[in-house]
Formats: C-alpha cells, sequence, structure tokens
C-alpha cells in the first residue's frame, strides 16, 4: 500500500472522487501526449518544464521518486499488485 500511495502522490494530481470511481489526473511532467504537437505546442511544453526546474514541486517529486527507487531495490518488501 505504501509504494502504491507514494506513486499516485508523485506522478497524480487533482484526485476526483465522482459516482464511486476515482479519477486521477497525470502530474506536469508526467502527462501524455497524444499527437505530436505543434511546435507553439512544444515551445509552451519546454517553458513549462523550464518554469518547474528548481521549485519545491520538483523537489518533491524527486524526492519520491528516490523513495520509490530505494524500495524497489528491496525486493519482496514493496510488492506492487
Amino acid at each position: 500500500m505504501r509504494t502504491k500511495r507514494l506513486i499516485v502522490i508523485v506522478a497524480g494530481s487533482n484526485p476526483l472522487l465522482k459516482s464511486k470511481k476515482l479519477g486521477i489526473d497525470a502530474r506536469k511532467p508526467f502527462r501524455r501526449w497524444t499527437n505530436p504537437g505543434s511546435f507553439s505546442e512544444w515551445s509552451s511544453f519546454v517553458k513549462d518544464v523550464r518554469t518547474l526546474a528548481g521549485t519545491a514541486n520538483l523537489v518533491k517529486i524527486l524526492d519520491g521518486i528516490r523513495q520509490l527507487d530505494s524500495m524497489m531495490d528491496k525486493p519482496g518488501e514493496n510488492v506492487v499488485a
């Protein structure tokens, strides 16, 4: 459970419970692109990444990823099912 919760904290954003269904958006650096996009869309994405760099938000995300990495180094203790 701890591993699953940490994954949601690191990669998830805007949790919403509606009609007994949980919806979670992907956090900014983990969002999926559905199409190749235009130059202006990619330009705005690069700007978003640059503004994210050096923020407390990015530090929290990287901390969570490091925790997940260390959890995965210990097989059998924190298995994600």
